[in-house]
């Protein structure tokens, strides 16, 4: 009797101890998991800031690119307008970003105002057609240039 109640706590203690190692190496499992997904987020905040980085330098440099395209056209329109308009004339190109999308208005600035001031300045929707073919012409023409240098054109 005393044998059987003795043989029956030493199985239950195997048992338990079976149990016990059992829950041990799930409980190293559970760590391991736990520590390889703590590394996995880890990789994933540096590509997260290496992302936000490129972005940030992409945006600087496409700003960048913007102002010095704006200064160009700006430049290229105002120097057409004056060769066929006479000095006074201007082109003026403002960006602006409307729902993250790059715009860009175009103005004729012109010398000559009924007002007090002594410019005015309209959006070239509503410039006379022959400032919009001027403004189009001056603007088409660098990358006729650019595409074909050495093909015999207007100016050649």
């Amino acid at each position: 009797m005393f044998e059987d109640k003795f043989q029956k706590l030493k199985n239950k203690v195997q048992n338990l101890e079976v149990e016990v190692l059992s829950d041990k190496r799930q409980k190293e499992k559970l760590a391991e998991n736990i520590k390889n997904t703590q590394n996995e987020i880890g990789d994933l905040e540096n590509e997260t800031i290496t992302y936000e980085k490129a972005s940030l330098f992409l945006q600087g440099f496409s700003k960048q690119r913007r102002e010095q395209g704006q200064a160009i056209f700006s430049e290229m329109g105002t120097m057409a307008l004056q060769n066929i308009y006479g000095e006074g004339y201007r082109l003026e190109i403002q960006y602006d970003v409307k729902r993250s999308k790059p715009v860009a208005e175009v103005y004729i600035v012109s010398p000559y105002s009924d007002l007090d001031e002594n410019e005015i300045q309209y959006s070239s929707e509503y410039a006379a057609g022959g400032e919009n073919d001027v403004i189009s012409f001056a603007m088409k023409l660098p990358f006729y240039t650019h595409i074909s240098p050495n093909k015999k054109g207007l100016f050649y």
